[in-house]
């Protein structure tokens, strides 16, 4: 059942690997590494809180929730570069 509910994390991390190498060769290295530590803080921090709630289904909450808002920042700063560089 676990593996169920992990599943979409394939999907997240495979479109932000896409994102967060564009970011790199455009020379916003340190701002992608800041994102993904922020992710990697937020989804801790969902642990602490979800798991005593939820137990395991929390743990995979608090991951999908960060890993689709990290997906969602990588792909923000990468239109938002991509449009600041054509104007």
């Amino acid at each position: 059942a676990a593996l169920r509910w992990l599943a979409p994390l394939i999907f997240f991390k495979a479109i932000q690997f896409f994102a967060a190498d564009t970011l790199t060769g455009a020379g916003l290295q340190g701002i992608r590494s800041g994102l993904q530590v922020g992710a990697a803080i937020a989804n801790a921090l969902g642990n602490l809180w979800l798991i005593p709630l939820y137990s395991w289904k929390g743990a995979a909450i608090s991951s999908l929730a960060t890993d689709g808002l990290l997906m969602l920042c990588l792909w923000g700063l990468v239109f938002w570069h991509y449009t600041r560089q054509s104007l």
